[in-house]
């Protein structure tokens, strides 16, 4: 399972920068393949070390994050479930719809590429909630003026 799992996503961030690179969508945000196969972001460690591809996350050429596909349980290539993990620092400098972007293609391609699956709808309901919670914990932060 876990071999499959690698050689299917062994170009990932290729097929992804190519995606991000068109020029109808021409987005800043590129991956880099991390030579680590354990994973560390919302991860529990209790039953050993989990494996998964791990990407950087480039916004122009400032790493801005991390992105983790994890195979699911029972992984084929014919039932490619996975689970996937984002974490992005300094979203609040990135363009929202920039941001949304980029969580659709990552969505677009770890999930089923119909638009109307409730795997896809699941995705995108996932990110926009994690995006509209970013959003409401930024309209918190206190503003003090210098002195």
């Amino acid at each position: 399972m876990d071999r499959r799992f690698f050689a299917d996503f062994r170009d990932f961030a290729d097929v992804i920068n190519w995606w991000l690179a068109e020029e109808s969508i021409a987005s800043r945000f590129r991956l880099q393949d991390l030579p680590a196969g354990d994973r560390s972001l919302n991860v529990d460690f209790s039953n050993g070390p989990s494996l998964g591809r791990s990407f950087a996350i480039y916004y122009n050429q400032t790493r801005v994050g991390e992105l983790e596909i994890a195979p699911a349980y029972k992984y084929t290539t014919a039932k490619p479930s996975v689970n996937t993990n984002i974490e992005i620092d300094w979203a609040r400098f990135v363009g929202f719809d920039e941001l949304t972007v980029f969580l659709d293609a990552i969505a677009w391609h770890v999930v089923s590429a119909n638009s109307l699956s409730d795997e896809y709808r699941d995705a995108s309901q996932n990110m926009l909630r994690a995006l509209t919670n970013a959003v409401g914990q930024l309209s918190r932060l206190a503003v003090r003026p210098c002195r």
